[in-house]
């Protein structure tokens, strides 16, 4: 199959990948090169003559230099705007690139769970253990995921968002693509250290970052049919849009999958409580006019409780009325930083952050 490539996109592709411009050109070409010896010619605009040419001379060497075919490449380089997610596990006793009929399954089953906990968490707040029908925005956004074949290396799943993809949330509000996947890597990323731990209580201060008993489940998925076996996911942000977060691999020992679910258990029993204050910008306005739930945002920045401080986290927070929530409308417009202290609480469900007498802008 021929897949066009535009030159913006290969210049894009190649940045991105650690090739390095030379200030040298040729006619309005530009050379790029990479350590190891490696340097490639990139046309000087789309239609050239001898462009198609110079394009599968790239293709040859990034698949030398990747070790991956150069179909595979060509069709990173032509989606500059998906997030990609690679899900690797490591089944025994199966050749690389398969696996049990029975592990595939509830591979696939991890992995639409993960993507859903992810989408649920967005548009519900994080939650130490999810009830009821998902909102609609979850179907959305699992319609607009690709799963694509599996590849040589172990048994790996490769899922890709479009990362202007949008649902909606039953208040109406729009929910993006990169939004779900960027809290899929704050909660995966937080379920890691927790591990790390090697202790299930060490999931207690992690529902505020998206752990949920449900992820915790989707997660251990992922460790194969006896949950013993290590797993990894790769986050690749989409080109179009940077993050300042790099490219990311989330690895998890073979002893997580029963520790994962030792800590599923454990935040279906826990509440939210004690003081907690949060500093940083509001990130999300949510105000159901017709219904109970009203005057919520999101804000994103350092949150602090008696037993931790979190530099990268949403925390969603009530407040009081409406005169607190244009204030807050304010302070979003303006990107202003906000302190909010008050009481964690679950009541609701939901993990929110409820104010005593400190809102400041």
């Amino acid at each position: 199959m021929h897949i066009p490539l535009k030159v913006e996109d290969i210049a894009s592709y190649l940045a991105a990948t650690g090739w390095e411009r030379d200030h040298r050109g040729w006619r309005g070409a530009s050379f790029w090169q990479r350590p190891g010896d490696y340097e490639v010619l990139v046309p000087a605009r789309d239609g050239m003559g001898d462009g198609d040419r110079r394009i599968r001379e790239i293709l040859r060497c990034l698949s030398a230099v990747e070790d991956r075919p150069a179909g595979d490449i060509a069709l990173e380089i032509a989606r500059p705007q998906l997030d990609k997610l690679l899900f690797r596990t490591f089944p025994a006793d199966h050749d690389s690139g398969y696996t049990s009929l029975v592990s595939g399954v509830q591979t696939l089953q991890g992995v639409r769970n993960i993507l859903s906990m992810a989408t649920r968490t967005v548009v519900q707040g994080p939650h130490f253990a999810f009830a009821g029908r998902p909102p609609g925005a979850v179907g959305e956004i699992l319609r607009a995921a690709e799963l694509g074949p599996s590849r040589v290396g172990s048994y790996i799943v490769e899922t890709r968002v479009a990362a202007d993809a949008t649902a909606r949330a039953p208040g109406g509000e729009e929910v993006g693509g990169r939004a779900v996947v960027v809290q899929m890597f704050e909660a995966v990323s937080a379920a890691q250290a927790a591990v790390r731990a090697d202790d299930p209580a060490a999931f207690d201060e992690t529902v505020t970052a998206g752990v949920s008993a449900d992820l915790c489940k989707a997660l251990s998925d992922l460790c194969g049919s006896g949950r013993n076996e290590p797993f990894e996911i790769t986050f690749r942000w989409a080109r179009a849009q940077p993050l300042d977060v790099p490219s990311h691999v989330v690895a998890f020992p073979g002893t997580a999958g029963s520790l994962l679910q030792s800590a599923a258990g454990r935040l279906r029993g826990l509440n939210a409580f004690g003081p907690a204050t949060v500093t940083g910008v509001v990130e999300g306005l949510y105000d159901d006019a017709a219904g109970d739930d009203r005057w919520r945002i999101k804000v994103r920045g350092k949150l602090r409780t008696e037993q931790v401080e979190r530099s990268r986290r949403a925390v969603w927070v009530r407040l009081a009325d409406q005169a607190a929530y244009d204030r807050a409308i304010t302070a979003h417009r303006e990107r202003r930083v906000i302190t909010v202290a008050g009481d964690l609480s679950s009541t609701t469900g939901r993990v929110e952050l409820v104010p005593g007498q400190r809102f400041e802008l």
